[in-house]
């Protein structure tokens, strides 16, 4: 793996859970697989999933590609605001192989042509272009941008596809993602919940 993957620098198993589902996917749905990461950082699932999904389906990644937008948080000292600072010093992984050109550069030396990069701020319209979705993995912390981008996927992911969201298990981890993802997704009767303890911080649910 060239692009780095944060949940397996972090060692909390919830990378694991990720590409469990994603080969899942794989194996249900067999080939026009169309997946996103939205929060995709350094990129390293876009490549992991794009190498797994070869020949079978393209798979998307949405950030900003500059750094985490902590300007979209309630209150700018809340953990959900300051979370990626650490990772972002030199002396661990930086802010270089953030940038769009740097990952897409990977990607095309790699031969992933099934890997899209989308940057920007992810909104409720970003996954418009898409027809439909298999897999989805949100991993954005602020709890404005994972409420942006449930609306985002929630209509286009097909039956019998998967939903994964990431730091809204642990309700002292980040509470105000957490508190809308008890709102927001686990109420929601169009998804059934398949499991939140194989990881550290990751729920994942299925499409009814």
């Amino acid at each position: 793996m060239k692009l780095i993957n944060l949940n397996k620098a972090s060692n909390n198993k919830d990378d694991f859970v990720v590409m469990k589902y994603a080969m899942k996917a794989l194996e249900k749905f067999k080939d026009d697989l169309i997946g996103v990461e939205l929060g995709s950082c350094y990129g390293g699932n876009v490549e992991e999933i794009a190498t797994a999904w070869k020949g079978h389906g393209k798979f998307y990644g949405y950030d900003t590609f500059e750094g985490h937008p902590k300007q979209l948080a309630d209150n700018p000292k809340d953990f959900e605001a300051i979370c990626m600072d650490y990772w972002y010093k030199e002396d661990v992984f930086g802010r270089e192989h953030l940038a769009y050109d740097y990952q897409r550069g990977v990607l095309d030396e790699l031969g992933l042509d099934n890997a899209f990069l989308v940057k920007g701020l992810v909104n409720e319209h970003s996954c418009d272009q898409l027809e439909h979705i298999n897999f989805a993995f949100l991993d954005m912390d602020l709890h404005v941008s994972m409420a942006n981008g449930f609306k985002a996927v929630k209509d286009k992911i097909v039956k019998g596809g998967y939903l994964l969201l990431h730091d809204v298990v642990d309700k002292d981890h980040i509470p105000l993602t957490h508190q809308w993802y008890l709102d927001n997704v686990k109420t929601d009767p169009n998804y059934k919940m398949l499991s939140d303890n194989e990881g550290h911080f990751i729920a994942v649910y299925e499409k009814l």
